[in-house]
């Protein structure tokens, strides 16, 4: 059994999983993430239980995926009517503090933490209302947005970011002053490096755009191209609105956005160090989901693809192997137990939580462990499941085609073996072995049912489109408690 001690879970949004040094990326600039790999172990095969926000944030928070919780897009935001680690970490004495994006319904709700500082909800407690319109969805305005609204300056992101940055290390100093009985967790989450794609000059001028590598534009073949992508493509037509220059100048901001992070979190943990809490401190950094950025004519998330669907994580602690790189896999929904690990809290292992502590996957690691994923969300015209085991990824569209990539010998997913016959046996094994999980027939039915009732609340398909596209939810104003 580990040791208890304080956790510092560092979260943050929308981040590139091959975008860091310790990945091997040759340009980025990541210091502090790479010492922080370099100390504690890189998990390079970890996941989002679904590749857009609201719903992941979700599985994060309950510690099970989305056909168990109904949380299916982003306007069902949590709403802390299932039980969180939160809640149970509360329970049981330890303080659980939350600073930053939660993507939840809004404050008023008990999520489970004892202190919620300058939390970032969805819009009105509502959320991408427009998102719930999936059949015969229009293009959402937010992709001219996405491509044009780009450049060297602050945005209300990066400017929420300092604010998150701030009152973060406020609370580790007043922690530091006062002993606790047992063990704290401090939930700190970034809204870097999720777009609008802006940051401040000093943070872009760390690139040269003339020296920017551009993700290939072959990398996918539009006449075999999955009818389930492009449609999401349709919806969500990025790609148009960019030219040679301003795709240059996105990825040079995007950069400059995973460093401008990298730079909040050095100064975090240093001031863990300065306040000689690193020795009773275990730390873990991840993201949400991933972003596409260009890789296989796409941007954002919402796919099953690596860059979308694979998160970074990385997790040090003097108990945890130091410079290990560890291939087992592992998901956010396995949170839940990690975090009770981490701070010595027993709890009764609901046969409803899918998920299993990193603990156990350092001391038994099973590169076979099958790892799900799901997306009911905007631009889906069916139910998406994704199941990764092995090396294999099977990708399953309810009613549609099935979607198989062999990871070691195609990094770049360039071939897809769905309907390859050769592969019928594989598939049929992958498919079964989802099934025996989640009925996906009756899984994407019900999120089809539940958006429409949704859909007619707020007066039906043309009231929601005559609303307009928001793109992002937007950054509170002030610092605010509750």
């Amino acid at each position: 059994m580990i040791k208890p001690q304080n956790l510092l879970f560092i979260l943050s949004d929308e981040h590139n999983k091959n975008i860091m040094g310790c990945a091997g990326h040759p340009q980025i600039k990541t210091p502090n993430l790479d010492k922080l790999a370099n100390n504690g172990t890189h998990f390079t095969n970890a996941y989002t239980p679904s590749p857009i926000c609201v719903p992941a944030r979700a599985c994060l928070a309950t510690g099970k995926n989305v056909y168990q919780t109904g949380f299916w897009d982003n306007a069902s935001p949590y709403d802390g009517s299932i039980k969180s680690w939160s809640h149970s970490l509360r329970e049981k004495g330890h303080d659980v503090t939350a600073i930053g994006k939660l993507h939840y319904r809004n404050d008023k709700d008990d999520s489970g933490f004892t202190e919620a500082i300058d939390n970032l909800h969805v819009p009105d407690g509502v959320g991408d209302v427009i998102g719930l319109v999936r059949e015969n969805a229009p293009e959402r305005g937010g992709a001219k947005k996405f491509a044009t609204e780009i450049g060297p300056e602050e945005s209300s992101y990066t400017i929420y970011d300092k604010n998150v940055l701030k009152n973060s290390v406020n609370w580790l100093q007043n922690k530091s002053k006062v002993s606790s009985n047992k063990p704290w967790l401090l939930f700190v989450s970034f809204v870097m490096p999720h777009f609008p794609l802006k940051v401040p000059k000093d943070f872009y001028n760390l690139y040269d755009k003339e020296k920017i590598q551009i993700p290939g534009k072959n990398f996918f073949n539009k006449e075999k191209e999955h009818i389930f992508i492009k449609s999401l493509k349709e919806v969500f037509p990025y790609e148009k609105y960019f030219d040679e220059d301003s795709r240059k100048i996105a990825i040079a901001c995007y950069y400059g956005m995973v460093s401008l992070l990298d730079h909040n979190i050095g100064i975090l943990l240093n001031t863990l160090k300065k306040l000689g809490l690193s020795d009773n401190t275990r730390i873990i950094y991840t993201s949400d989901h991933g972003e596409l950025l260009g890789n296989h004519g796409m941007w954002g998330k919402m796919c099953f693809h690596e860059e979308s669907v694979a998160i970074p994580f990385i997790a040090s602690g003097n108990d945890i192997p130091k410079g290990k790189k560890e291939n087992a896999p592992i998901s956010l929904v396995d949170m839940y137990q990690t975090f009770h690990d981490s701070l010595g809290a027993n709890f009764a292992n609901d046969t409803e939580l899918p998920g299993q502590s990193i603990y156990k996957t350092l001391e038994n690691p099973n590169y076979f462990r099958p790892i799900l994923s799901e997306y009911h969300a905007a631009g889906s015209i069916t139910g998406g499941f994704m199941l990764k085991k092995g090396d294999y990824k099977f990708i399953h569209y309810e009613g549609l085609n099935p979607q198989l990539f062999d990871l070691k010998n195609d990094v770049q997913e360039l071939n897809d073996l769905g309907t390859n016959p050769r592969y019928s046996k594989i598939i049929d094994e992958l498919y079964n072995e989802l099934q025996s999980i989640v009925d996906t027939k009756v899984t994407s039915e019900k999120a089809f049912a539940d958006q429409k009732i949704k859909i007619n609340k707020f007066g039906g398909r043309e009231k929601i489109l005559s609303l307009g596209d928001f793109g992002y939810s937007p950054a509170p104003v002030g610092n605010t408690k509750n």
